[in-house]
């Protein structure tokens, strides 16, 4: 983008000037000679260079005097190396100043508008639509392919210029092992970390994996180093899917770094685009215009992080059980039975979802029963917000994801009851007889019979009897459940009463 404003205002016959804004000593050498060669005087200029003048001062007595000159400072991440006599950035007297004569262009990965001053406007690079990432690629790579296998190669790469670009040189190349977009969403597929690596380059901000590392290390160097655990957790969540910040615990995530220091890192994510804030709206009622209530984690971000955890053995096991903890704190306190949740159940879905999919063999036992009992809530709200299907797939989903555990473990069983719900509403009647009468084998002996699970298994089991038609035999099984829960619950139980209801409907 820097490069094509450049070109407009060559075009226009505008002087243009470009500075690498990679050490503080360049940055002096460059502008004080940029100041010299607009006429500063060299007195002045080296009384700036030994310090005894202020040398953003010597060149912006010169810059204000022209008139329509474009000044590119490139890949300015660290703004200490902009800072001119003590001052800083944000105080509007360094070298990045508000001009009316010309335009300052500064490209950088930091987007915090607190130290960039209020002469700064920002302007973030986001993700390209599947349009537009698509078109890159073709421009890039015009046999490998149709608009749409180029447009889905794209989405799978999140719209991220980097490595757009990247994926388009590597299928332009005569030596490249893949020649088409499909082959290498499917190499991405296999092993997508060696397709976004290049052992060769000459600058890390090329390479796409190491990009986000170069801002890590940044904000550990400005004293924020508590931004990689966090970042670390939150890429165990879904890539691209808002996660509400209400339900970032600031306790939960302090276990990686003090409390109070959470929002310090969460915010220095943001700075560097690690993270993205986002404006969502939750139970019907769109947010305050310029208000954030959630964040997104870039897919890619995500991936990598992870692969790196993977790949290191070092702290994969505990930043996916905070991601678990994270979740749990933020439904915890939800009902699935009341309508209001149900809107945020839906908003963590997709992370407790993403957590079932890639976390569980990260967990300890205990840590993954925690998941499980997460699940079984989550699908319980499910099946009372009417999405019958979604209950049952993120039931089995769940069960399958814990092989870990015992098969007679009670979160297990839980599971399963909520699969035979699932099957249950959705009119499987017959199946979800089966799987009662199964659970129920196993409850009895696991809990005992007079274990209120137990009983409610053994009503469910009269109830896909009734559903199926046979109401006698359904009479016979309520009136046994009805004894039992008369004994054991007590005859105003609201248990007992709904049973005692059921076998007068069976008379009915």
């Amino acid at each position: 983008m820097a490069l094509s404003v450049a070109e407009v205002a060559l075009a226009q016959r505008r002087p243009v000037w470009w500075v690498a804004a990679t050490d503080p000593e360049v940055v002096a050498s460059q502008l004080l000679g940029l100041a010299l060669e607009l006429g500063a005087d060299p007195a002045r200029a080296e009384a700036a260079r030994v310090g005894r003048a202020d040398p953003s001062d010597v060149l912006w007595g010169r810059l204000e005097v022209h008139q329509g000159w474009v000044l590119v400072i490139d890949n300015a991440d660290d703004l200490r190396v902009l800072e001119a006599s003590g001052h800083r950035v944000n105080d509007g007297n360094a070298w990045v100043r508000g001009s009316r004569a010309g335009l300052v262009l500064v490209t950088s990965r930091n987007g915090d508008m607190r130290q960039w001053g209020r002469a700064v406007e920002l302007h973030p690079v986001g993700w390209l639509t599947d349009e537009e990432g698509g078109q890159v690629l073709l421009d890039l790579a015009p046999q490998a392919g149709s608009q749409s296998q180029a447009q889905a190669l794209s989405t799978r790469l999140g719209g991220l210029a980097l490595a757009l670009h990247h994926a388009g040189s590597q299928l332009s190349s005569p030596f490249a092992q893949e020649r088409t977009f499909t082959g290498y969403q499917q190499a991405w597929q296999d092993g997508f970390h060696a397709m976004v690596e290049t052992r060769h380059a000459v600058d890390d901000r090329m390479v796409v994996t190491r990009t986000w590392e170069l801002s890590l290390a940044q904000l550990t160097d400005a004293g924020t180093p508590q931004a990689r655990p966090l970042l670390e957790v939150l890429a165990w969540f879904a890539g691209a899917v808002p996660i509400p910040i209400s339900g970032l615990d600031h306790r939960v995530l302090g276990q990686v770094c003090d409390d109070r220091a959470v929002g310090e890192g969460l915010e220095g994510l943001l700075s560097v685009g690690l993270l993205e804030a986002r404006l969502v709206s939750y139970n019907g009622v769109p947010a305050k215009s310029g208000d954030m209530n959630a964040v997104i984690v870039h897919p890619l971000v995500s991936e990598t992080t992870r692969h790196r955890l993977s790949t290191s053995n070092k702290g994969a096991g505990q930043s996916a059980s905070l991601a678990v903890q994270t979740v749990e704190a933020a439904t915890g306190e939800l009902d699935a039975e009341r309508p209001a949740d149900w809107p945020i159940w839906a908003a963590w879905l997709p992370h407790l979802n993403e957590l079932l999919s890639h976390a569980t063999t990260l967990l300890d036992r205990a840590m993954l029963a925690a998941l499980a009992e997460t699940a079984v809530e989550a699908s319980r709200a499910l099946i009372w917000a009417g999405a019958y299907s979604a209950a049952l797939s993120l039931a089995e989903d769940a069960l399958s994801s814990m092989q870990r555990l015992d098969s007679d473990h009670i979160v297990m069983l839980r599971l399963r009851f909520r699969v035979a719900s699932g099957h249950n509403y959705l009119g499987n009647h017959a199946k979800a007889e089966q799987q009662y009468r199964a659970i129920l084998r196993t409850e009895e002996q696991v809990l005992g019979a007079d274990h209120p699970s137990v009983l409610n298994t053994r009503y469910e089991v009269a109830r896909m009897v009734a559903d199926q038609g046979n109401t006698a035999e359904a009479e016979i099984l309520y009136r046994q459940v009805l004894a039992d829960e008369e004994r054991v619950l007590g005859a105003d139980h609201p248990s007992t009463l709904t049973t005692r209801h059921e076998v007068a409907q069976m008379v009915a």
